[in-house]
């Protein structure tokens, strides 16, 4: 093979590796809300919640928390799925957008329904306070719970991208391989 051909083809197979990495925005956070209840004072909140967004990035697909406890005792199960993201304006709005680019929610945040609480919303307040928020208007009358903390979002990567740097690695493995032997068969 041609060396213009090979370069062509690499460029090729590099230019079209591109697009593929481009298209897919879809990520997988981990989030982790601590905080202190403002109805209940001293009563500190551990709420864990990881978020699948959308192919673009821009809004919630998949959220579940795990692990709450605390003032906020949702089931008997240590492992909550969120039922539902709720599509309207609940607990002083929401929007359900995650910005892909910078990893933090939106000032509307995000609502959703869990455990027994029908309507939770969790939503920046200021600087890097968040507000976690839940109604429940199971028993009747609606009971309010305030707590306001810190949020800590990281980023999971997809399998794909593994895949791709695996990909990456084996190239470079067998184009270094390549060279020893020509480099060898050269000296003989």
């Amino acid at each position: 093979m041609k060396s213009t051909t090979k370069a062509l083809l690499g460029a090729a197979v590099i230019a079209t590796s591109f697009g593929v990495a481009n298209t897919a925005h879809a990520e997988v956070f981990n989030l982790h809300f601590d905080g202190i209840s403002n109805l209940y004072g001293t009563d500190i909140v551990d709420a864990y919640f990881q978020v699948t967004t959308s192919g673009d990035g821009s809004s919630f697909e998949v959220l579940t928390g795990n692990d709450f406890t605390g003032t906020i005792d949702l089931t008997s199960s240590s492992d909550l799925t969120v039922s539902n993201l709720l599509n309207i304006n609940n607990l002083g709005g929401n929007d359900n957008q995650f910005k892909a680019t910078a990893n933090y929610l939106t000032n509307d945040g995000i609502s959703f329904s869990v455990g027994g609480f029908p309507r939770w919303n969790l939503f920046h307040s200021t600087g890097s306070s968040y507000v976690l928020r839940t109604e429940n208007y199971s028993s009747g009358a609606p009971t309010a719970f305030w707590s306001t903390g810190t949020l800590s979002v990281t980023a999971v990567p997809e399998p794909e991208t593994y895949a791709m740097l695996l990909a990456g690695l084996g190239v470079i493995g067998a184009m270094s391989r390549r060279k020893k032997a020509q480099a060898a068969a050269a000296h003989t």
